[in-house]
């Protein structure tokens, strides 16, 4: 499982709304896992029972799970979705809605900026693309995108995250900032090195000593993570932000 994945999973904080990019099979079983835990994750008893290995989630008899595969989720694939987030869970307070999609439309996708801006609580959304770029930028700004293709973790992207989180204002500005974009950066390593943040913070939760600048720290990546795909965003003004805003560890 991602490490971004499994640490959602274990401090039981999911996003909202997920976009994971890469491989089918292993978009699709990612997801699969973590719908599963989402559900397992509102009952205590239940979740004790599947670390146990005694229980598993049957995802295809739940009815407030939803899966489909779209060659092109079209406008009406949006009203749909709209309408399903809206409608209470049948039992228990999540619902799942998970779709694997070759192409979207810009009719489609405008469609649905307000439902993941506003979604309803316990209501997650998980959307599997071959490129995220198919997405346009107003709608990536609001899923936690995640990229699986099957490869080894970036070893760089963590060392560099590591080393950003313990080091002043300045020394991130003058080191890691002035490194990721002294060259043109692709966004995907932009948003990889948000991720490696994201976990870092997310694994100092359970400290007490850390917990309160873990959570102010995941709060400001989280709405910095609206404007990396704003057609007119600076990927270094935004580096230089959190460089000068996120917590020192």
């Amino acid at each position: 499982m991602h490490p971004l994945i499994a640490a959602h999973v274990e401090n039981k904080k999911f996003h909202h709304a997920y976009l994971f990019c890469g491989d089918f099979e292993v978009c699709k079983k990612t997801a699969f896992k973590l719908a599963e835990e989402i559900f397992g994750s509102e009952n205590t008893e239940l979740e004790r029972k599947r670390k146990d290995g005694n229980f598993a989630v049957k995802l295809e008899a739940n009815p407030d799970f939803f899966y489909g595969e779209f060659d092109l989720f079209s406008i009406n694939d949006s009203h749909y979705l709209i309408n399903w987030a809206a409608t209470k869970p049948f039992s228990g307070g999540k619902k799942v809605f998970a779709a694997a999609v070759s192409a979207f439309n810009g009719e489609s996708s405008n469609a649905l900026l307000k439902t993941f801006e506003e979604a309803n609580e316990g209501v997650h959304f998980i959307f599997m693309v071959s490129n995220v770029e198919m997405l346009i930028p107003a709608l990536r700004s609001r899923l936690s995108i995640i990229e699986l293709i099957g490869k080894e973790e970036n070893g760089e992207i963590k060392e560099l995250c590591e080393k950003f989180m313990r080091s002043l204002p300045s020394k991130r500005t003058t080191d890691i900032v002035k490194k990721l974009t002294a060259e043109k950066t692709e966004k995907q390593t932009i948003i990889d090195f948000l991720n490696g943040l994201e976990l870092f913070s997310q694994d100092r939760l359970d400290d007490g000593n850390d917990k309160e600048k873990a959570v102010k720290a995941l709060s400001e990546l989280a709405r910095c993570r609206k404007y990396v795909f704003d057609r007119a965003a600076s990927h270094k003004i935004i580096l230089e932000h959190l460089a000068l805003v996120l917590p020192k560890f």
